[in-house]
């Protein structure tokens, strides 16, 4: 799911209603709480008892809830069934903070991915939060097995902490080092950066005013919907203004199909729908045998494509998902 606002991140108590509380002045729309994390360094995994009524109290003051984990892979069981208890709890999505912790757990990135599906948890409401540094700095974290289930996009983590200029955390790093990352995967994915104003990993040493708002005119360039802050507990009041003033781009619209084709796979009951035209490219969803789906490119190239081998059509999913389908297994109603 394209997000379209601006997020505020807190994991204690007393941060998030300190968030709810600095919001308004913000406008702010979303609210990104920590409700668990997985096992680490001999601690024990958890999922926080009052998560359903944190949400709640989110959504109640005007605000979406957006769950969050601190991401280890050490027990996908638990790390899956806590995705799943979140959005049963009422949080409108579900961001895995997969740092250090996460390294070299491919197999169990993967695991997590399956039983998500399995779960039938909506994918496009997944986002994979990590450094901005897929190829150059962190190849050990697991980007290339989670990327594909996370299809609400990416957040990379741009903050001061790096001791660098925006020109190449932000441009570089977060913009064009995942656009780079993503091309090389088969996936399309959009880019929701977290701003982390402040220069030392304690979160102590803040921005500057002027300071913030170059990171913030380096971001606008890129035209984000949406953007976030970790966390409300460094905000300066100074911060205020420069971000309320922030333009997001509007999400595009849902396209209009031309006309409908129809999947036919008695064999395997499905077809696979992708993010381009592929066998390579990632997974977004699969269509049942017999379902309609809506096809996006002009009508007299549709009879073209439709039930010949080796042509791919861009097609609508019922449930407003945009992907690409094998058009040997597709047929005109």
């Amino acid at each position: 799911m394209r997000l379209q606002g601006k997020g505020l991140w807190a994991y204690r108590r007393w941060e998030l209603e300190q968030a709810l509380g600095l919001a308004p002045q913000m406008n702010i729309t979303h609210i990104l709480y920590k409700v668990g994390q997985g096992p680490w360094q001999g601690k024990e995994p958890y999922y926080i008892d009052d998560a359903a009524q944190l949400a709640q109290k989110i959504r109640q003051a005007g605000y979406t809830p957006i769950a969050w984990s601190f991401t280890t892979l050490g027990d996908p069981d638990f790390e899956a069934a806590l995705v799943v208890r979140a959005f049963n709890d009422g949080y409108d999505g579900f961001v895995f903070n997969a740092e250090d912790a996460s390294s070299e757990q491919r197999p169990n990135a993967i695991a997590v991915g399956n039983q998500l599906r399995a779960a039938g948890i909506d994918l496009t409401k997944l986002y994979l939060c990590s450094y901005p540094t897929p190829l150059t700095h962190h190849p050990d974290i697991p980007f290339n097995e989670m990327g594909p289930y996370c299809q609400g996009g990416l957040m990379p983590m741009a903050y001061g902490t790096y001791l660098l200029p925006p020109s190449i955390v932000v441009d570089q790093w977060t913009y064009a080092q995942n656009e780079q990352w993503m091309n090389q995967q088969g996936l399309r994915l959009p880019i929701h950066p977290v701003l982390g104003p402040y220069y030392d990993n304690a979160g102590q040493q803040h921005m500057t005013k002027d300071e913030f708002q170059e990171w913030l005119d380096h971001l606008a360039v890129h035209t984000p919907s949406f953007f976030s802050v970790y966390t409300a507990a460094v905000l300066e009041p100074v911060y205020f203004a420069p971000i309320r003033a922030f333009v997001l781009s509007e999400p595009p619209p849902t396209p209009q199909p031309t006309c409908e084709v129809q999947v036919v796979s008695p064999d395997v009951g499905y077809l696979n729908i992708r993010n381009g035209p592929a066998s390579s490219h990632a997974l977004i969803t699969q269509a049942p045998h017999d379902s309609l789906l809506g096809a996006l490119e002009p009508e007299t190239t549709v009879h073209e494509k439709v039930g010949q081998p080796g042509e791919w059509l861009q097609v609508l999913t019922p449930d407003g998902k945009v992907g690409y389908a094998a058009a040997w297994y597709l047929a005109l109603p």
